[in-house]
């Protein structure tokens, strides 16, 4: 009898072993194999016991995937084997297969292997290889050959098919040609492709359902296998070539609409090969989900799909452009195989989730087959928002304006658009003059009037029985019985939008957060959506019937409902709502994260958009006038006391008139005290003002600078912007001129106020701050002949490279190296990618045509990415399984070292914070490379492993000595997205804490550890159980529910129920209190998250690019502001609060939260240029100006960053400017309304201690808007701006259980926030006995879209 032990990673090809030693056993063979999986093996009893049977065998084979680690017996038969060879004793023949590229497996062969001299390992790597039926059963019968001393020839491989069709009732097809009969022209095609491996397994379960269900609609299937990668030892072709062979016919026509993707990982990461296969087939590709875990892990948790999952089904197959879509099948390991007994794994169809995925399928097959002049198309504004100066609202994008531009394109393609508009501003003032979700100043008779679209019960009521019980009983509970109350006249549902033909403009339907009827409904931590949201958008796919759906800008609701993180189900309220229509998004590119979810739960094909473009801020009104003083006294500080101490006086008058003094902590003593040190303070504070990145505007799709006055200086100012950091290899041109004026950037930055010695032709004495003003100057001069020549086509590579050297010469007196190949690069690469920028409507219009969008990477231009452009394409972000990057890493490094240094200068008594709480987002993290996940480890010191192939395979403690101080322990808190995207760094931080705390070091060496133990002690005295105590003393991470998003605040601040701080602590507590890691996903732990905040002497939240701050939406106070007045509450005191700033890398610089809040207000919220910026945007301008008062109120209730004067200043600005004043009136009234209502909540609040002037001033100017409103209430037509719905005492008044958000859902991270329009009285939140705020009554959990 011979024994055999065969170990499979996958598991797969031991279908294929039984089948061989069935046959070997009928031709009498007696052979016993034992057959393993990965899965079978993860107990450590069972893997000694396999490693103990393996000793003993006649053979063993071990199939890795992976290297040694894809063997979790490994270490148990490598310990078995040296024990038999000490022992004198024999081993068994040993077999080990890697895998292609799999170094660790070679070696261990090397090491290990038997047959290794004389062919016979090389000849069964051969034939395992190349697997199937006939393969398989050689390579065992080689085996038991060789385990009796024989030395039978190695049989020849028998080529099994690498690719192939193959239809589970037709069979297999080698060519196009010989399926074709089965194909009717007259149907939609559906392509699908999938592994070889499951059809040489027959593993196709999922595959047949998925067959018969497209073919059940009336479709014809191309169902084909093979392997996507290129590999000379099987001789199989790349994915290129397959696509080539088999879907296309000998005229070269692609016979597939559109082509389902059943693979996992990429088939283009590093194999360039690929790269084309799917642009050049020219469909969209839609990827079905399958998961490693069984189906019961999947239905069980809100998670939806692992750590591995995310990665290989989501992350790595986005980069090759395919669509996320749905859930198909999962994995079961149920089955035990008689013969071998090994648990082999099958795919399994989950029930329902074939036919959704053949509808969604035929919904792009159908839009690629349908003509252009007889396609529908719904064009979804977001409104969120629901008040009326915010429809439309998007991430820095002019979302009217890119509208008008696609409707002008899609006339041209034949689409039915009869109405063209003359400007932006025309289509919001048509989806003014209709319903909009803002509900305050219509009756229900008016609304219902107005709006263009309704369904009554006869139509409405299928919709409502056809979903799933659970669904239609949890909105029953929140919304009341179909159809509810809200945009419901008569039983009769209204929705907002106009029709154009076959086009509808329409405006995404109130999430219903702020519109719940109910306290128990209102506080729901996954509260569904309205009765009236699913209603839409049923309108939309049946009664409008749809092709397809535009949603329009970063972003809106649907992505964020409640629902699984990633592979959806039919009870998921995303799937309910788009079901099986087509959802095209154009997406700013800056934002992964957001984007991801998007993909991930709407099934989205993204077309990405440029960032709006940026220009250097410069000094205005007060601040110009203190750099006026300087300039005339320039160099005084450098000469004598005297003479400083008469400028200093005269700059600190300036000082005191602009507010500075604040900003910089300045008495009037420093003129006296120390006038140089002032002057030298003033001089590096006006520096960081002027030379900082703003946005110039808003993003129109498809141009680069948009209503510009003067478009191609504005160009060359954003192309100067986007050479200030180094591009990859490519100098920074900045730094170049710097380097050729001989000095450098970090000489003038450390020298703003005083002289600094140039070799350039440039007045003498200079400030750095002058110099670095003056290089900005020239890098403007060198690229303007670059740009203007480019446009005119005058040169190539060549004359780029003559050109750079012509213009060095001429402007520096010499051709310097750097400047010259970072001009060339302008000229030849990054105008090239600029000019592509029109390929963002293009890009749109491909996808209504159901062609593939190619993918390209994500990230923030201006830090020195200009690689990811051009914009137009399907983004991606990163593999979550490299994170953190050894660059996320040095940064992170950076951040936590100032971190601590900030707070040991504040604090020399305790150097050591006990505990940092971080926020942690997923969109920075991605643009970062993990860069928070990488301070949080080193701060407790702990360095992240990484593999050669970049992946991270484990954490390493850093050695004490190494480290040089204390570990600290972090608390991170996670938003949703973050907990959806990255559940392998949730559980890397989880697994850090673990190993941290269970060091033998001393407290004052490891605060981590003596928390954790002094938890566990307590918790001991207490009667909980050792284990339990320990499990929950070391939970670190936070977040909002499973399913949910938000951080509980912002719904306070803007429903205005809320009376104090300890309101919002409390309500963050509630919000933020369930915990994850290892085994732990969401549990309510809010004993330990409080412990967490008493110990919190420090908060941080990471910036990573200027194209965001902390000023740009709600979120930021939401998260950020709202963990600053948590642990302000449980604590007592406020903790120190940093911005870490690593928007440029190689300068990393980290500030008190108040100071960075202050340089944003000068530098961009007050300033003249960004606000000019976003008046050439009409309505869409007004909208966004208006949002930073909700901001701005969120920011100061919660942390105290706005002094007073800075309101006042904001005031007179916004609100109180006669021209601006005429501006809002003309444009967006209702923008200027929200505005003086914060402006007065703030007030009132004591948020503001505002000069009684001021506020009667500011309540002047509210009745005088409100009265503009009620003119052109009646009329929508009448009036300045013909904006509608407005008198002056709103017909449906606000209360807290009929709130309306003014926030934003537009931004910059994970979640997207909200501000309330109420007038400007308080309204008493619900309280608890002992007077603190009733978080059953109140938001204790938020579902704001969610970062």
């Amino acid at each position: 009898m011979t024994t055999l032990c065969f170990f499979s990673a996958t598991g797969g090809e031991l279908t294929l072993v039984s089948q061989a030693l069935a046959r070997m056993r009928a031709d009498g063979l007696d052979v016993t194999l034992f057959g393993r999986t990965k899965d079978q093996l993860l107990d450590p009893e069972l893997s000694r016991a396999f490693a103990r049977a393996a000793a003993r065998s006649d053979a063993v084979v071990l199939s890795l995937h992976g290297g040694t680690a894809s063997c979790p017996a490994w270490p148990d038969l490598v310990e078995a084997w040296q024990g038999r060879r000490s022992r004198g004793l024999s081993l068994p023949w040993i077999h080990v297969q890697p895998t292609s590229g799999d170094d660790d497996g070679l070696l261990a062969a090397q090491d290990w292997a038997s047959g290794l001299d004389d062919g016979t390992w090389q000849g069964l790597v051969g034939l395992l290889g190349m697997n199937g039926p006939v393969n398989v059963e050689s390579a065992l019968r080689v085996l038991v050959d060789r385990v009796h001393g024989g030395s039978a020839p190695i049989p020849d491989v028998v080529p099994a098919p690498t690719e192939g069709i193959w239809h589970p009732r037709h069979g297999l097809f080698t060519s196009l040609a010989e399926y074709r009969q089965h194909l009717d022209p007259d149907r939609p095609t559906v392509g699908i492709t999938f592994p070889r491996s499951y059809w040489l397994e027959h593993n196709t379960a999922h595959i047949e359902a998925l067959v018969t269900a497209v073919e059940e609609l009336d479709a014809n299937t191309v169902p084909f296998f093979c392997l996507r990668l290129p590999d000379a030892r099987r001789g199989n072709p790349g994915m290129a070539q397959v696509l080539e062979n088999l879907l296309r016919d000998d005229e070269g026509r692609c016979v597939v609409d559109t082509l389902v993707d059943v693979h996992g990982m990429s088939m283009t990461a590093g194999v360039p090969a690929n790269a084309d296969a799917y642009p050049n087939l020219g469909v969209s590709v839609l990827h079905a989900l399958t998961s490693y875990a069984p189906r019961a892990a999947w239905q069980a948790t809100a998670q939806g799909m692992g750590s591995m999952d995310v990665a290989t089904q989501a992350a790595q197959p986005e980069f090759d452009g395919a669509l996320i879509t749905k859930f198909l099948a999962t994995r079961e390991v149920d089955t035990v195989d008689d013969l071998t007994g090994a648990v082999v794994p099958r795919m399994v169809p989950v029930p329902g989730r074939a036919q959704a995925m053949a509808e969604l399928a035929l919904s792009w097959a159908r839009l690629a087959r349908t003509p252009a002049g007889q396609r529908k198309v719904a064009i979804v504004f977001h409104h969120h928002p629901p008040r009326n100066d915010r429809i439309g609202c998007a991430s820095g994008l002019d979302t009217f304006e890119s509208v008008r531009q696609l409707l002008i394109r899609m006339g041209e393609e034949g689409y039915d658009v009869p109405e063209q508009f003359e400007t932006g501003d025309d289509i919001a003032q048509v989806l003014l003059s209709c319903l909009t979700c803002d509900q305050r100043w219509l009756t229900p008779d008016q609304m219902h009037e107005r709006a263009e679209a309704h369904a009554d019960l006869e139509i409405s009521r299928p919709w409502y029985r056809g979903l799933p019980d659970s669904v239609r009983e949890c909105m029953d509970r929140n919304w009341g019985p179909h159809p509810g109350t809200l945009f419901v006249h008569d039983d009769e549902f209204s929705f907002a939008g106009h029709l154009d033909g076959n086009v509808l403009l329409t405006i995404q339907p109130p999430r219903g957060t702020f519109e719940a009827v109910t306290d128990s409904a209102m506080h729901d931590p996954v509260l569904p959506p309205p009765h009236h949201y699913l209603a839409h958008y049923r309108w939309i796919r049946d009664v409008f019937k749809a092709d397809a759906v535009i949603h329009v800008g970063t972003h809106g609701s649907l992505e964020w409902l409640p629902g699984k993180g990633l592979g959806l189900s039919e009870e998921c309220y995303p799937e309910l709502a788009l079901d099986r229509m087509v959802n095209i998004y154009p997406y700013i590119i800056n934002n992964p994260g957001e984007g991801t979810q998007a993909k991930r739960r709407s099934a989205a094909a993204l077309v990405d958009h440029l960032t709006p473009p940026m220009r250097q801020a410069d000094l205005y009104d007060s601040t110009a006038e203190i750099d006026r003083i300087l300039r005339e006294h320039a160099g005084a500080q450098s000469q004598s006391p005297q003479r400083a101490r008469l400028v200093a006086e005269q700059v600190w008058d300036a000082v005191v008139e602009a507010g500075l003094d604040t900003d910089l902590g300045l008495t009037a003593g420093d003129v006296d005290s120390d006038p140089a040190e002032l002057l030298d303070k003033v001089n590096h504070h006006l520096l960081e003002l002027q030379d900082r990145e703003i946005s110039d505007g808003l993003h129109v799709l498809g141009q680069l600078v948009a209503g510009q006055d003067d478009p191609a200086a504005a160009e060359v100012e954003y192309v100067a912007q986007l050479t200030r950091q180094p591009n990859g290899q490519v100098p920074s041109l900045r730094e170049a001129v710097l380097d050729a004026w001989g000095t450098s950037l970090d000489e003038v930055s450390t020298k703003a106020g005083e002289p600094v010695t140039v070799t350039a032709d440039l007045p003498d004495g200079l400030t750095g701050r002058e110099i670095i003003e003056a290089t900005h100057r020239q890098c403007v001069d060198l690229l303007a002949p670059v740009v203007a020549c480019h446009h005119g086509g005058c040169f190539d590579t060549e004359g780029a490279h003559d050109l750079a050297v012509q213009l060095c010469r001429e402007q520096l007196g010499a051709g310097r190296g750097d400047v010259v190949e970072t001009l060339t690069w302008v000229a030849t690469d990054l105008m090239p990618r600029l000019d592509a920028t029109t390929d963002e409507i293009e890009s749109i219009m491909t996808a209504l045509d159901g062609g593939f969008v190619s993918p390209g990477p994500s990230g923030a231009p201006s830090r020195g990415n200009a690689h990811i452009l051009p914009t137009g394409r399907n983004f991606f972000s990163l593999d979550p399984e490299t994170m953190p990057t050894p660059t996320g890493w040095r940064e992170g490094v950076e951040l936590a070292e100032q971190l601590l240094a900030g707070y040991a200068e504040a604090h020399p008594d305790q150097p050591w914070p006990r505990t940092v709480g971080v926020v942690v987002w997923g969109t920075a993290n991605m643009r970062s490379g993990g860069a928070d996940i990488a301070e949080i480890l080193y701060l407790m010191g702990v360095r992240p492993v990484w593999e050669s192939s970049g992946l991270v395979s484990g954490l390493q403690i850093i050695d004490p000595d190494e480290l040089g101080r204390p570990r600290i322990d972090v608390s991170p808190r996670i938003s949703g997205l973050f907990r959806d995207a990255f559940p392998n760094l949730v559980e890397m931080v989880d697994r850090a804490v673990r190993m941290v705390a269970a060091l033998p070091e001393d407290g004052d060496d490891n605060m981590l550890r003596a928390h954790v133990e002094a938890d566990v002690a307590d918790m001991i005295a207490r009667g909980i159980d050792v284990g339990q105590a320990r499990r929950k003393a070391t939970l670190r991470v936070f977040g909002c529910p499973p399913g949910g998003y938000g951080a509980g605040v912002e719904e306070l601040i803007e429903t205005k129920a809320w009376q104090d701080k300890a309101d919002l602590g409390r309500a963050y507590i509630g919000a933020s209190s369930h915990a994850y890691g290892e085994g732990v996903f969401g549990d309510v732990e809010t004993e330990r998250f409080t412990a967490a905040l008493s110990r919190m002497d420090v908060t941080v939240k990471n910036e990573d690019t200027r194209e965001y701050d902390m000023l740009s939406c709600t979120d930021f106070y939401n998260y950020y502001g709202g963990l600053i007045v948590a642990a302000t509450t449980v604590r007592g005191e406020a903790p120190m609060s940093f911005v870490g700033d690593s928007s440029d890398p190689t300068r990393i610089a980290t500030r008190t939260t108040t100071q960075e809040a202050r340089i944003i207000l000068r530098s961009r919220i007050l300033n003249p240029s960004w606000i000019e910026g976003l008046q050439r945007h009409g309505y869409k301008g007004a909208g966004d100006l208006s949002k930073v008062l909700d901001i701005l109120i969120g920011w100061d209730a919660t942390a105290d960053v706005v002094d007073d004067g800075l309101w006042e200043k904001v005031a007179r600005r916004y609100a109180l400017d006669p021209a601006m004043q005429e501006w809002f009136h003309e444009v967006n009234p209702h923008a200027l309304h929200n505005i003086v209502d914060k402006f007065l909540d703030a007030a009132q609040r004591n948020i503001w201690q505002a000069d009684p002037g001021t506020v009667e001033e500011l309540q002047d100017t509210y009745a005088d808007i409100e009265g503009t409103i009620e003119e052109v209430s009646d009329d929508p037509c009448s009036g300045t701006g013909g904006t509608p719905d407005a008198p002056i005492s709103p017909r449906n008044p606000i209360s807290p259980r009929n709130p309306i958000s003014s926030g934003d859902t537009t931004g910059t991270g994970d979640s997207h926030g909200s501000t309330s329009t109420t007038s400007p009285a308080e309204t008493a939140p619900p309280k608890t006995s002992d007077g603190g705020l009733d978080l059953a009554a109140l938001n204790l959990t938020s579902l704001r879209l969610n970062r």
